[in-house]
């Protein structure tokens, strides 16, 4: 029930940002109308357990499924690239002939919303802070100075650490 209603949410929410206007004589085609022109969806992704990987049955994960369903709606084929990294991702994502859609657990972030337009969180996350056992638990942002933290390259978590530096 969660992945249906989460599918639905995301083909509207999908609809809705690839169309920006009304069709005027000397007006370019939306996103939407090349992309049913094209008969292509490209969407970027990470190759991750909670977005899109390859298993014994094939590609998979759960953003994967969200733009399987989207490009099923539209009738048009799906075509998936992967990017190395964040940089990478959001690079090919601004390339004029990159990818229309990203779906790739992205969190919305000051430094991100001048890269690309997001759409309404269909999940909330709460950074966590994973520490050693063994060793004294951070109890506020205070504790981290002088420890090492590890956050992935181009993320939001390297954003808030570097703010809070």
């Amino acid at each position: 029930m969660f992945r249906l209603r989460c599918g639905q949410w995301l083909l509207a929410t999908g609809l809705l940002l690839l169309l920006s206007g009304c069709g005027d004589a000397d007006v370019q085609p939306t996103a939407l109308e090349r992309v049913k022109e094209d008969g292509v969806l490209r969407v970027i992704t990470r190759n991750s357990p909670a977005t899109y990987f390859q298993d014994r049955n094939g590609e998979t994960g759960f953003e994967y499924e969200l733009v399987t369903r989207f490009a099923e709606d539209l009738g048009v084929e799906l075509q998936i690239e992967t990017a190395e990294n964040l940089d990478d991702l959001f690079r090919r994502l601004n390339s004029p002939n990159g990818p229309q859609l990203s779906a790739a657990g992205l969190v919305a972030s000051s430094g991100r919303q001048s890269q690309a337009l997001f759409s309404h969180a269909y999940l909330e996350v709460t950074p966590q802070v994973i520490y050693r056992n063994g060793t004294p638990r951070p109890s506020n942002t205070r504790d981290l100075p002088g420890k090492h933290i590890v956050v992935l390259k181009g993320s939001s978590h390297a954003e808030q650490l570097a703010a809070l530096q």
